[in-house]
């Protein structure tokens, strides 16, 4: 009985080490260390299974945070060809002083509203 008391005093602090992986990254690698050496002692208890679920759970945080990681040097260009960023493709995103066209465009586009509007009044 004392024994399962201890295991499961390390399991906790495993699960401590694990949490505590969030802040501090090494307190994952020290949690399953722990779990490797207690998980012989652990056989045959209901504490088993919590020991092999913190291996797992340490094993697939590393598989899915190195895919994680070399997804995110992947540029967004390249992971969606067709989609442009929001208004990059603008001069002025380029690093132009002004949009393309400047002011003549808006005094087009103005010019093109008032002849609309003259013509819809005349008739």
């Amino acid at each position: 009985m004392a024994d399962e008391k201890n295991l499961k005093t390390v399991a906790t602090v495993a699960y401590a080490l694990q949490a505590a992986g969030f802040f501090v990254g090494i307190t994952w690698i020290v949690a399953v260390i722990v779990d490797y050496v207690k998980k012989d002692d652990a056989r045959g208890t209901w504490l088993e299974s919590h020991y092999r679920w913190q291996i797992r759970t340490f094993w697939f945080e590393l598989l899915w945070g190195a895919i994680g990681g070399i997804l995110c040097l992947i540029p967004d260009r390249l992971r969606h060809p067709r989609r442009r960023r929001h208004l990059d493709h603008l001069p002025h995103r380029q690093g132009l002083a002004q949009p393309r066209g400047g002011e003549a465009h808006v005094r087009r586009a103005t010019a093109r509203r008032y002849a609309r509007l003259k013509r819809s009044s005349s008739a």
